[in-house]
């Protein structure tokens, strides 16, 4: 019964069209930083899917990761504190003894934080393939520095 209800509740939150958890951290001109919880891809959360997208709409498909990571972004801490009652066992001091356990835990809050640009489109004398191929004449390279081995060269 327990799984009914929590498939429903999924479902329920599936279908009613979550906000995305995608953001931008920092937008300019063809480049910025977008930040998700996680930087998983897998059911139900699709955070870099969700950045991926936002990417898209701000760039065009065109676009490159420069640098992606977990950042933190603040500090969490828990207090527990349990409480043990017992009975005293010396017959003077009838009652009870209470003894208190506190534990304090910090972590950090994180985010995953892509950085992205826009593609720079190729020069108009660079083949489809994006690569420009260079010769060098009389057996030097660039600067006249000759390729290793004194062998002339053709790249």
């Amino acid at each position: 019964m327990i799984r009914v209800a929590l498939s429903a509740a999924a479902l329920a939150a599936g279908l009613s069209g979550c906000a995305t958890p995608a953001r931008y951290v920092e937008r300019q001109p063809g480049a910025g930083v977008v930040a998700v919880p996680t930087g998983t891809d897998v059911w139900p959360t699709y955070h870099r899917r969700a950045a991926l997208e936002l990417i898209e709409r701000h760039v065009g498909a065109g676009y490159e990761i420069v640098d992606e990571r977990e950042v933190a972004t603040g500090k969490a801490t828990h207090n527990d504190q349990r409480v043990h009652e017992r009975e005293t066992l010396n017959p003077i001091l009838d009652g009870t003894r209470q003894t208190v356990t506190n534990t304090t835990t910090t972590r950090d809050v994180t985010e995953w934080r892509i950085s992205y640009r826009k593609r720079a489109e190729p020069a108009a004398d660079t083949p489809a393939g994006g690569v420009r191929r260079t010769e060098y004449r009389s057996g030097s390279g660039p600067d006249g520095v000759k390729p290793a081995g004194g062998a002339d060269c053709k790249q």
